[in-house]
């Protein structure tokens, strides 16, 4: 049995479009989710109000909603709600930028809020003025601290595989005592 390539071949054309559209809506909803993320984080960061509880209720819902859910009732139904029909690539691109931005809305949150207050604090006490406070002192900081949950990295991630790294090229020989007392070997080779 062989893999027949001939077929790649043939429908070439029509995957590399498909590529492109995957492409195209990931980026479209990427930036939708951006600024859905951050309106969302600025009314979470308010702590009280209208805005802030739409901004909280908003966050719990669509971050517990699964995508192929949201797409199902955007595309089918959609149209009984807003009386027009969405194409498949609006809905596919709105579907996805839902949950994303309320996703992003929790990791610029989070970024923020990870800044030190003594930071915030000898900032006002030079005369920042506000603009200048988040441009200058939590702005750098915080998006330093919101690039690895945005890009699905981590430094606990990190710190795994530097770890499976070093012990698997390690040969370990160790003596230990069993529960019945008796010395055995655990030998990685």
């Amino acid at each position: 049995m062989s893999f027949d390539t001939s077929v790649i071949w043939q429908n070439l054309p029509m995957l590399l479009a498909g590529i492109w559209l995957t492409v195209a809506i990931v980026f479209l909803s990427l930036a939708v989710a951006i600024v859905i993320g951050s309106l969302l984080c600025a009314g979470t960061l308010l702590g009280r109000g209208f805005v802030y509880d739409l901004s909280v209720g908003y966050v719990a819902l669509f971050r517990a909603l699964p995508e192929p859910v949201i797409i199902f009732w955007l595309y089918y139904c959609g149209p009984l709600i807003l009386n027009s029909k969405l194409s498949a690539f609006e809905s596919g691109t709105i579907a996805l930028a839902i949950p994303s931005g309320a996703y992003l809305a929790e990791i610029f949150r989070a970024g923020i809020q990870a800044v030190p207050r003594g930071q915030i604090e000898a900032a006002r006490a030079l005369g920042l003025s506000s603009f200048w406070l988040v441009w200058d002192v939590v702005a750098p900081q915080a998006l330093r601290m919101m690039i690895p949950p945005s890009s699905g990295s981590s430094r606990f991630s990190s710190r795994i595989r530097r770890w499976s790294r070093r012990s698997a090229s390690r040969n370990y020989s160790t003596e230990q005592q069993c529960s019945v007392g008796k010395p055995f070997t655990i030998s990685n080779s």
